[in-house]
């Protein structure tokens, strides 16, 4: 019937609504039947999104909506569900989400690495989902699923196997949330001969995947008998590929800004998108933290995309560091042997455990500090404006104090060495000495974005799980000075120790 670029679903969607408020009294339009979205996962989910609320409506999808997990057996199951009338009146939709159906055997090994980047950022749900595509695909069972059963089939991501603990913690994910490992069959034959069939009038099936085989005849069947909806973006760098991405980065940046209510100043898109490049999850998420940064001005300028986002490239320590307080295991390893591999000065073993210490004392100090009276004004969530007008002035007040007592523990001592050189104990005038200390909370109260960060990532640790952190980073620090072992495995199992904390 039809195949719909992203940039025109919209126009797609309208039509596709008229056409649903003019059949709501004589019942459920017979096509189209099937749609298949793939591409970019931001984008296809979010064409998922507006299609789904079209056709089922919120209040209607507790009976009438039922999502599959497209990893493992699902497809016999969702050819069983779409060919099963629906209790109640109105549209019924099955979703297959996250399908592999039309996964090659090339695509194992980026599947392995989805599916430890969603285990790194604490999503077992959708590590499962990408493991058990790539188990489908090699025809595999969870026997199989170590390190070196794994090396057998899969040579292009020999970093993911070096490590049995993360699969093994997937594994049991499934088996406890009843998720099996799949079995051989030719699922895609099924789905293909019931499209072909066609589904009970008022039935229809939604298809999302990242990836696609156009020359398959399920696509093919799909594309000439329901709606195909192509959200996906060239990779290259021609100048036709490129303005096809910054079309699609533009139509990001104008929703958020909408609906933050911000502008960008001039140049100020073309800094963020130089910074960034086309990651739609990272140019989303940066130009979030801009909109936060900002607070209440209204435009976003290059000074400061230069200010929050930059120095991650002119300083990989601060994104290694920021990595770890972040518990991104993956992004803390690979900042991490960048750093260790730097041709034009890496870092040794204890400059980066320095590092790593520091991290750990400032999100210690900011826990001591939200246990005062004071530091009660902060919340988890904490807007970044009421940060500064609640928050920042009790922090400053209370590095002040920190300050005082050290200059008073100064002066004392320092009178106590005079009395002992001269033999006769006596009390010498104190000296106005401004103590420095890395302890401060609050490095520049010009610039206080940085401080706020910070107390977000501290909610994402206890006391408890920073006390503990120390007791890794004095084992570490004892390991790589006295013994003979690996320093870089050494700095490995610190940072999942730390990462891991729970």
């Amino acid at each position: 019937m039809a195949e719909i670029k992203y940039n025109k679903i919209d126009s797609f969607l309208k039509d596709l609504q008229s056409s649903a408020n003019r059949s709501a009294d004589a019942g459920p339009a017979p096509q189209p039947f099937v749609y298949l979205i793939f591409g970019e996962e931001l984008l296809y989910k979010t064409a998922y999104k507006k299609l789904l609320d079209i056709l089922v409506p919120p209040a209607s999808r507790s009976l009438n909506y039922e999502p599959v997990d497209g990893a493992g057996d699902s497809i016999f199951e969702v050819i069983e569900r779409v060919n099963t009338f629906s209790l109640m009146s109105g549209r019924k939709v099955v979703a297959l989400l996250d399908a592999g159906l039309f996964d090659a055997k090339k695509d194992a090994a980026p599947l392995l690495k989805k599916s430890r980047q969603a285990y790194d950022a604490g999503n077992l749900g959708s590590a499962a989902t990408h493991l058990l595509r790539m188990t489908a695909l090699l025809n595999l069972d969870f026997e199989d699923l170590t390190s070196a059963g794994l090396k057998k089939f899969i040579s292009a991501a020999p970093a993911l196997l070096d490590d049995d603990r993360w699969l093994a913690d997937i594994v049991e994910y499934c088996r406890q949330s009843g998720r099996d490992a799949p079995q051989a069959a030719d699922s895609e034959s099924a789905l293909l001969r019931a499209v072909e069939k066609g589904f009970p009038l008022g039935n229809c099936l939604i298809i999302t995947t990242d990836t696609i085989d156009k020359r398959r005849k399920l696509y093919k069947t799909i594309r000439d008998t329901g709606v195909v909806i192509d959200c996906s973006v060239p990779k290259g760098t021609r100048k036709a590929d490129k303005d096809q991405q910054g079309v699609v980065l533009n139509e990001i940046t104008k929703a958020l800004l909408a609906e933050s209510g911000k502008t960008l100043a001039p140049g100020a898109f073309k800094a963020l998108y130089e910074v960034t490049g086309f990651d739609l999850r990272t140019f989303r998420g940066n130009l979030q933290k801009l909109i936060s940064y900002v607070g209440g001005r209204e435009q976003i300028t290059r000074h400061d995309i230069a200010a929050v986002l930059k120095r991650t490239q002119k300083d990989p320590i601060y994104a290694f560091t920021n990595a770890v307080t972040e518990k991104n295991v993956g992004d803390a390893l690979f900042y991490m042997n960048s750093l260790m591999a730097d041709a034009t000065g890496s870092m040794r073993p204890e400059q980066i455990l320095v590092a790593i210490l520091n991290q750990v004392r400032k999100l210690l100090r900011v826990k001591e500090f939200t246990a005062t009276d004071a530091g009660r004004a902060w919340f988890s969530g904490c807007p970044y404006g009421q940060f500064r007008s609640a928050v920042l002035p009790a922090v400053l007040e209370f590095d002040r104090e920190l300050s005082q007592a050290l200059e008073h523990w100064q002066a004392r001592m320092t009178a106590e060495d005079q009395g002992r050189q001269e033999g006769t104990p006596r009390r010498s005038k104190k000296k106005k000495t401004k103590v420095k200390t890395d302890l401060a909370v609050v490095k520049s109260a010009n610039n206080p974005y940085p401080v706020y960060q910070m107390f977000l990532k501290s909610d994402r640790f206890s006391v408890e799980e920073l006390l503990t952190a120390f007791e890794h980073l004095s084992r570490a620090d004892l390991r790589i000075k006295t013994g003979s072992e690996n320093k870089k495995l050494i700095l490995e199992e610190l940072v999942f120790n730390i990462c891991r904390a729970t």
